[in-house]
C-alpha cells in the first residue's frame, strides 16, 4: 500500500511551524510512503546537487535513519522503510539535504502510526 506524500519547500522562508499530515499509516506497514518535496527558492525551482535523507523518531525515542533519497532537479522523494512504523503512535519525519558541510532540513511532520491491519502490497494489486 504505497501513498505519496507530497510537499513544499521554500528554501527562502524560515519556518519552526511542524505540520500534522494524516498519513494512513499503519503498524508495520513496509515502504508505505514515498516522500516527495518539491524545492522552490524565492518561488522559483531550485536544482539542488548534494544528497537527502529521511529520519524518522518513533513514539519511545528511536531514531530510524539512513533512508538516502533520490534528488532530481528541484524534486526529492525518499520511501519511509518498515522500521518507521514499528510502534503506534505520533512520529516525527524530517528530510535532510547536505551539500558538502552544510546540512539543512528541507521539511518535516508529524503523522501518526496506527493500529491495524495493513494488507500486503501483492494483495492490493489483485
Amino acid at each position: 500500500m504505497e501513498r505519496t506524500i507530497k510537499r513544499i519547500a521554500d528554501l527562502s522562508v524560515q519556518s519552526s511551524h511542524v505540520d500534522y499530515v494524516d498519513s494512513s499509516a499503519f503498524y508495520a506497514n513496509d515502504n508505505a510512503h514515498d516522500w516527495v518535496v518539491k524545492t522552490f527558492n524565492d518561488n522559483l525551482p531550485v536544482t539542488l546537487t548534494g544528497s537527502v535523507e529521511a529520519v524518522v523518531q518513533r513514539p519511545d525515542g528511536t531514531w530510524v535513519t539512513g533512508m538516502a533519497g533520490i534528488i532530481s532537479g528541484n524534486i526529492v522523494s525518499v520511501t519511509l522503510t518498515a522500521e518507521c512504523y514499528k510502534q503506534v503512535g505520533q512520529i516525527l519525519c524530517m528530510m535532510i539535504y547536505t551539500e558538502g558541510s552544510t546540512k539543512l532540513v528541507l521539511d518535516v511532520f508529524y503523522t501518526r502510526v496506527q493500529a491495524g491491519y495493513a494488507a500486503p502490497a501483492w494483495l492490493e494489486s489483485e
